[in-house]
């Protein structure tokens, strides 16, 4: 859902750079429509812009974007009636495992559709019961900010195509005001989507929400880098380590059986725009693919955070075998910003670059 123009930014959200291959659009198309047999993006604002852009794609118009709102393009969407459908807003990212999470709650269960939240932020009450930011939902739903994101069973999309009736009364709804307006006929599931969105206010936005922990970054460059390898892994908070540590071995177990590997620090402390603490906690290489073994270790890198936030987290991948060599590599240079690929690698260790302690490097 793409019509609308945006009030932060000069251009369409759709089209805004994440890096120089691929902007917003692209990168909604590698989540939500990845797992959709066919994607439409209703668009209206800078329309024909798109449009050229990705040819691939099923375009709807809605010409009267600026006098009116979502329920008018939803309107003109004309979704298959026998197919549910994930509705998304074109202003803003979610990740992989959002959209994995949403799908996962829908065939689990018989409800009309899954709604997602960010429990992160209680509004308070204000005259509308769902106004703020897309809007909120309030009632059954609680008081917190509607996502954007929405999966529709046809029951529910068939509920909402008959709020057109609402489309002439002077009001512009938004996908949460109809989902408000059809809520006492509808059994929709909630799922929390904190930390697996963003929406695009400004450029630092979608930066902040690409490079967070060192697990999840890798996790979500893995789908969208198409020139280098993303080793599988399995991540998880310290405080999902507390309550099933047992579980997450055993998933690690499975994940990667018969093969040494590294259990990784990927705490909120390092890799950030404030700091990078390189070195400064464990890691573990060659670990055995033994339960006892795996555990020692994870303990261990917990234990170099010194006062672990439950939200910290622990990475294990697969060891790599035979490497030629291994550096890291900038895209400023650290003393005057200026624009260089800047590479510094050792030949003779995996360990010391990325520690901040070698000795050796070279440039």
């Amino acid at each position: 859902m793409g019509a609308g123009r945006s009030k932060q930014l000069t251009q369409n959200p759709a089209l805004v750079n994440i890096d120089q291959d691929q902007c917003t659009l692209d990168w909604l198309l590698k989540t939500v429509g990845a797992n959709a047999c066919s994607s439409i993006f209703v668009g209206g604002y800078t329309f024909d812009t798109i449009a050229q852009k990705y040819p691939q794609l099923r375009f709807v118009c809605n010409a009267q974007w600026a006098k009116t709102g979502c329920e008018t393009s939803l309107y003109l969407s004309q979704f298959d009636p026998k197919l549910p459908a994930f509705i998304c807003y074109g202003d803003i990212l979610v990740r992989s495992a959002l959209v994995e999470l949403v799908l996962k709650v829908a065939e689990a269960d018989d409800s009309d559709g899954v709604i997602t939240l960010d429990s992160h932020t209680q509004l308070l009450d204000t005259k509308e019961n769902y106004e703020c930011f897309e809007g909120t939902l309030k009632g059954q739903y609680g008081n917190y900010p509607f996502v954007g994101c929405v999966y529709l069973k046809p029951k529910a999309l068939g509920l909402l195509h008959q709020q057109q009736c609402f489309r002439n009364n002077g009001k512009n709804y938004r996908l949460s005001d109809l989902i408000h307006l059809c809520q006492d006929k509808l059994r929709l599931t909630c799922v929390d989507a904190h930390g697996l969105w963003a929406e695009i206010l400004r450029p630092i936005d979608i930066t902040k929400f690409i490079l967070t922990t060192k697990s999840e970054t890798l996790q979500t460059l893995q789908r969208h880098i198409t020139q280098a390898r993303m080793l599988d892994q399995v991540h998880f908070s310290v405080k999902e380590w507390r309550e099933q540590s047992s579980s997450l071995v055993s998933c690690i177990l499975q994940t990667f059986p018969h093969q040494p590997l590294v259990v990784r620090s990927s705490s909120l402390q390092e890799d950030n725009f404030t700091q990078a603490n390189a070195g400064k906690f464990e890691s573990i290489l060659n670990v055995q693919p033994e339960a006892t073994v795996i555990k020692a270790a994870v303990d261990t890198v917990i234990q170099s955070y010194g006062t672990p936030k439950e939200a910290d987290q622990v990475l294990v991948q697969p060891m790599l075998p035979n490497v030629k060599l291994s550096g890291v590599v900038f895209t400023r240079s650290l003393q005057h910003s200026a624009p260089y690929y800047i590479v510094n690698y050792d030949g003779t260790s995996t360990e010391s670059v990325t520690s901040g302690q070698s000795t050796q490097d070279v440039t």
